[in-house]
C-alpha cells in the first residue's frame, strides 16, 4: 500500500514503528573516505566497463541518492540516528544503543541487568580505545602521500621523571618529622632519597600512586602519555577501568549545564559522573560504580586548560572533592607547571615532573620514527636515522629544541619534507604551520596558505583573549565566522574542509580546537604581533594578561615573532614600553614580575644574540639583588622569584666570587660536635668553607684551562649562577686541586651546617618553607645560588639545605670506594635536607642533583 519511492528498509521501519518495535537507525558517515565500490555511483562505472547503458545507470544512481536523502530526512524527523565508519565503530554504537533501551525484566526491581551493565562498560571501553589508539602527525608527506597518524605504540617514547613527591599537607608514612622510620630507628636511607639518587625513572612507575599530578611543559608529552595508558587499559581489559576526561571539556560541560534542574552543585565531584553520563556511552549509575571501585582509574588531562585562574581554582576544588568522594579510585591529573600554583595545587596528591628527553629518549624516538617511515626497509631506516641525527646535532639550539617531544616531532617532519631546521621556537612553529597551510588540498574558492594562517590567527586570538578567559575550543559556528567563512551550512562546510585537511584545527563534537594548544598560543602571538603598537599594548595592559600563567607561552612567542618578522629592535622597543609603563616608582613585586618575563623573552632569543638595549630594564635587573637578602622577596610567589633571580647575571649577582677572593670563604672556628647519624662525638679543627656551591661560571674557568667537561655542559652554561652539576667526585677533586683548595670532610660539612648547637636544618629548627630552601620539587631544577636567604646559616653559608647535594671527601665505609654526600637537593624531601642526613654514591657518577663546594684549612 506504500508509494513506490520508499525502499524496503524504509517500509520495514514504518512497520516496526506501527507495531511498537524500537527503531535505532545507523547510517554511514558521509565524511568518511568510503571506497568507491560501496557508493551507488559505482554502477555508472560498471556500465561503462561492461558496455551497458551509462545514461540509465546515472539516472538510477541519482534516483537512489535522492531516495536515500529523503529517507535520512525522515529518520531525522522520527529518531536520533548515529553514523559509523567501520564494523568496530558500528559495534560500539549498537552496544551503546541497546543498553539505552528499557529493560523488560520481571525482576527489574532487583537492579539493572548485569548483561546490560557489561554491555555499557564494553561500549565505553571500545570508544575509548578508538579515541586513543592513534598519535596524530600533521604536515608529514612520504612518497607524495600525506600521513596523518601513527599507532599510539608506534612512536611512543618512554618519558622519564625524577620521582614522585607528596603534595601539601600530606606526609610520607614511612618517615616522621624527626627522620625516624616506623620502628623508631633513625633512617640512613629514606625511600624517597633512594628514588632521587637513582636518577630519572620511567613515568609509568609513578602511576603506582593513588593520587598523582603529572607536570610538564608545553609539548612535553603529557597528553600522549595519558592516551597510551588509557589505550592499554581499555584494550587489555586488565589493570583497571580507565575513565578519560579532558578538563577543558568538563569545564565547558559545567558552564553549559549550570543551573539546569538536576545538575550538581558548583565544584561538586558529582559533575564528573554527570559529564560521563551526558557525554559518553556510560550511564551515570555505571560511572558512579566504576569511580567507587578499586578498578577505577580516572585520567584528567589539562588542568592548565581551564580558562583562567578562577576556573582552575574551582576545578581544583572539584578534584579535591572527587578525591574524598571516590577514595578507592586512582586519579591522575596533568598540567603545565606555571598553572599549578596557589589554590590550584591539589592537596594529598603526589607530584612528578616530566623530564626533558635525554639522549636515550631522543635516540629512541629517532629509531621509531625512521622505522615508521621505512617499514620493512631496515637499511633505509638506519640511513634516515643517521641523517636526522646529524641534522639535530648541527646546532646547539636545534639540539635543545629536540629535548621536547612535540618540537622533536616537528623538527623530524620538517627534515623529512626537506626544510631547513630553524633554531628559534617561533621560527619552528612558523615553519611547520606554513608547511601545513601550503600542503592543504587545493579546491576552488579555498583560501591560500597566507590567508589561511591569517584566518587561523584571528581564531586563535579570539579563543585566547576572550572576555571569559582563554578557551581551548569554540563552537564551530563561531569559528566559521571568525575565520571569515560567514554563517550557514556552506560556512560550516568550508570549516569542515579545514578541519579535515589543514592539520591546524580539528573538530571536537560540535566544537573546533587547535590540534595542539601550542599552535593556538603561537598563532595568537602571531596575530597580536600584526596589530598596531597602540592596540598591542592596550590588549596586554588593559586585559591584565602580561603575567597570567596561561599567557606565559604566548608572551614568549610574541617576542619571537616580533624579532623574526620585524627585527630585534622591535623587541627592545617592547622592553622600553613594558618597563616604562611600570615606572621607577613601581613596587618591587611588580618589577620582579616584569624582569622575570622579559628575562625569559631574552633567553628565548639567544640564537639571535639578542641583548636588550634598555637602561630601565637593566636597572630593574640590578634591583633583583634584593631577592638575595633576608625578607627581600616578601609578597612574591616562588616562580616569580626564580625567574627574576635567573635574570641576574654573574656581574649583578650580589655574592658570587672566585676562590682567590676573600669573600669567597666563610671562616668556621671548629669545635666539638656529635654527628647526628652515627652519634659519634668528634672535634673539628678551624677551617674555611665556600660560601656557595661551586657555580657554573666558576667551574667554566676550570674547563677553559682543560678541566673535565660536566654532563650537558652547553645547557648548564646558559645558567652561570646555578651550582655546577653532573660532576663526578673525581671532577670535584680535580677542580679543588686546580683552585688550591679541597673538598670538605663530612665532619666539617656537618659542623658547618649544624653549628656547635646542633641545628636541625641549616637555619635552625623552623620547618622548611619556600623561603628557606629549594627542596620538594618546589623549583624542579637547580636554582641560582643564594636565592633562599632565610635558609642561610648564621655564619652566612648558603644552600646548605637543598638545591644540590654536595660531594664530600669522606668515604662512606671501608669496604667500598663510595663517597658521602650531604645537604639534599631540589628533588629531595625535607628529611634529606637535614644537616645530619647522609647518603653515598660511587665516585664516578654524574647526576643532575649533585654538585660540590670547596673547603680549605686556613694557613
Amino acid at each position: 500500500a506504500e508509494p513506490k519511492d520508499k525502499s524496503i528498509t524504509w517500509l520495514e521501519c514504518l512497520h516496526a514503528r506501527a507495531n511498537g518495535i524500537p527503531v535505532i537507525p545507523f547510517v554511514v558517515d558521509p565524511d568518511y573516505d568510503w571506497p568507491e565500490k560501496f557508493r551507488e555511483r559505482r554502477r555508472v562505472m560498471e556500465a561503462y566497463e561492461k558496455g551497458g547503458d551509462i545514461a540509465k545507470a546515472a539516472a538510477n544512481a541519482r534516483q537512489a541518492d535522492e531516495q536515500l536523502a529523503k529517507f535520512k530526512e525522515w529518520l531525522d524527523s522520527e529518531f536520533v540516528r548515529k553514523t559509523f565508519r567501520d564494523p568496530q565503530s558500528l559495534y560500539s554504537e549498537v552496544l551503546a544503543a541497546l543498553t539505552k533501551l528499557p529493560l523488560h525484566r520481571s525482576d527489574s526491581a532487583k537492579g539493572p541487568d548485569p548483561k546490560a551493565v557489561l554491555a555499557i562498560r564494553d561500549a565505553y571501553l571500545q570508544d575509548l580505545a578508538d579515541a586513543t589508539r592513534w598519535i596524530d602527525i600533521r604536515g608529514l608527506t612520504v612518497g607524495g602521500t600525506s600521513v596523518y597518524r601513527a599507532g599510539v605504540d608506534q612512536l611512543y617514547v618512554t618519558l622519564k621523571t625524577a620521582g614522585a613527591r607528596k603534595g601539601p599537607r600530606s606526609r610520607d608514612p614511612e618517615i616522621d618529622e624527626g627522620g625516624h622510620g616506623p620502628g623508631g630507628d633513625r633512617l640512613r636511607f629514606a625511600r624517597v632519597s633512594e628514588e632521587e639518587m637513582r636518577g630519572p625513572v620511567p613515568l609509568q612507575e609513578a602511576l603506582a600512586a593513588k593520587r598523582l599530578v603529572i607536570q610538564g611543559d608545553a609539548g612535553s608529552g603529557k597528553t600522549t602519555f595519558l592516551r597510551r595508558m588509557a589505550f592499554e587499559l581499555a584494550t587489555k581489559r586488565a589493570g583497571g577501568f580507565p575513565l578519560w576526561i579532558r578538563i577543558a571539556d568538563l569545564d565547558e560541560h559545567m558552564t553549559k549545564s549550570a543551573g539546569v534542574p538536576g545538575t550538581p552543585l558548583t565544584n561538586a565531584a558529582k559533575w564528573i559522573v554527570h559529564y560521563l553520563g551526558a557525554q559518553t556511552k556510560l550511564t551515570e549509575k555505571v560511572a558512579e560504580e566504576i569511580l567507587n571501585a578499586r578498578e577505577g582509574v580516572l585520567f584528567l588531562d589539562g588542568l592548565d586548560e581551564a580558562p583562567n585562574d578562577a576556573r582552575r581554582r574551582g576545578m581544583a576544588k572539584l578534584l579535591a572533592d572527587a578525591s574524598r568522594a571516590y577514595r578507592d579510585c586512582r586519579i591522575v591529573v596533568t598540567t603545565r607547571p606555571a598553572a599549578y600554583q596557589g589554590d590550584a595545587v591539589l592537596a594529598g596528591f603526589e607530584t612528578v615532573r616530566i623530564e626533558e628527553l635525554d639522549d636515550e629518549g631522543v635516540n629512541q624516538f629517532l629509531e621509531l620514527w625512521s622505522g615508521f617511515l621505512y617499514p620493512g626497509n631496515a637499511p633505509g631506516a638506519v640511513d634516515h636515522q643517521k641523517a636526522l641525527r646529524r641534522a639535530l646535532d648541527g646546532k646547539p639550539e636545534i639540539k635543545r629544541l629536540a629535548r621536547n617531544p612535540v618540537m622533536l616531532t616537528a623538527l623530524a617532519v620538517l627534515q623529512q619534507n626537506n626544510r631547513v631546521l630553524p633554531e628559534l621556537r617561533a621560527e619552528l612553529y612558523e615553519s611547520i604551520l606554513e608547511w601545513l597551510a601550503k600542503a592543504r588540498e587545493e579546491k576552488p574558492g579555498r583560501m591560500g596558505a597566507v590567508q589561511c594562517l591569517a584566518a587561523m590567527g584571528r581564531l586563535a586570538w579570539a579563543m585566547h583573549a576572550g572576555s571569559g578567559g582563554r578557551v581551548a575550543q569554540l563552537s564551530r559556528a563561531d569559528a566559521a565566522r571568525l575565520v571569515g567563512f560567514g554563517d550557514g551550512e556552506e560556512a560550516l562546510a568550508k570549516l569542515g574542509d579545514e578541519e579535515l585537511d589543514s592539520g591546524i584545527i580539528a573538530r571536537r563534537g560540535t566544537d573546533v580546537a587547535f590540534w595542539h594548544l601550542t599552535f593556538q598560543e603561537y598563532l595568537a602571538a602571531r596575530d597580536l604581533a600584526g596589530k598596531p603598537d597602540d592596540v598591542q599594548y592596550r590588549e596586554l595592559f588593559e586585559g591584565g594578561r602580561l603575567y597570567q600563567p596561561e599567557w606565559r607561552e604566548t608572551m614568549l612567542l610574541f617576542a619571537g615573532v616580533l624579532a623574526t618578522r620585524q627585527g630585534c629592535e622591535k623587541v627592545s622597543a617592547l622592553f622600553h614600553r613594558l618597563t616604562g609603563e611600570l615606572g621607577a616608582k613601581a613596587k618591587f613585586p611588580d618589577k620582579a614580575r616584569c624582569v622575570g618575563l622579559l628575562a625569559a623573552m631574552a633567553a628565548d632569543l639567544r640564537p639571535l644574540e639578542f641583548k636588550p638595549a634598555c637602561d630601565a630594564y637593566n636597572e630593574m635587573v640590578k634591583e633583583m639583588a634584593r631577592l638575595f637578602v633576608k625578607g627581600g622577596a616578601k609578597g612574591l610567589d616562588l616562580a616569580t622569584r626564580v625567574a627574576a633571580a635567573e635574570a641576574l647575571g654573574v656581574d649583578a649577582h650580589p655574592a658570587i666570587y672566585l676562590p682567590h677572593q676573600k669573600d669567597y670563604w666563610v671562616d668556621l672556628s671548629g669545635g666539638r660536635i656529635t654527628l647526628g647519624e652515627t652519634g659519634k662525638a668528634v672535634t673539628v679543627k678551624p677551617f674555611q668553607l665556600g660560601r656557595n656551591p661551586v657555580t657554573v661560571w666558576e667551574y667554566a674557568k676550570f674547563v677553559e684551562e682543560g678541566g673535565p667537561v660536566p654532563g650537558e655542559w652547553e645547557e648548564q652554561l646558559l645558567h652561570p649562577t646555578r651550582p655546577v652539576v653532573r660532576v663526578s667526585w673525581h671532577d670535584a677533586v680535580a677542580y679543588c686541586e686546580w683552585a688550591d683548595c679541597r673538598l670538605a670532610t663530612e665532619e666539617e660539612w656537618e659542623f658547618a651546617a649544624r653549628g656547635k648547637e646542633g641545628r636541625e636544618w641549616a637555619w635552625g629548627k623552623a620547618e622548611p618553607t619556600e623561603a628557606h630552601a629549594n627542596i620538594e620539587q618546589w623549583v624542579r631544577t637547580p636554582s641560582p645560588v643564594g636565592m633562599f636567604p632565610d635558609g642561610n646559616t648564621p655564619e652566612g653559608l648558603v644552600d646548605m639545605s637543598g638545591n644540590v647535594w654536595d660531594w664530600t671527601f669522606s668515604l662512606y665505609d671501608k669496604v667500598h670506594d663510595w663517597r658521602v654526600l650531604r645537604g639534599g637537593s631540589f628533588n629531595g624531601n625535607r628529611v634529606n635536607a637535614r644537616g645530619a642526613y647522609r647518603v653515598s654514591r660511587g665516585p664516578g657518577g654524574r647526576y643532575l642533583i649533585i654538585g660540590f663546594r670547596s673547603a680549605r684549612t686556613e694557613s
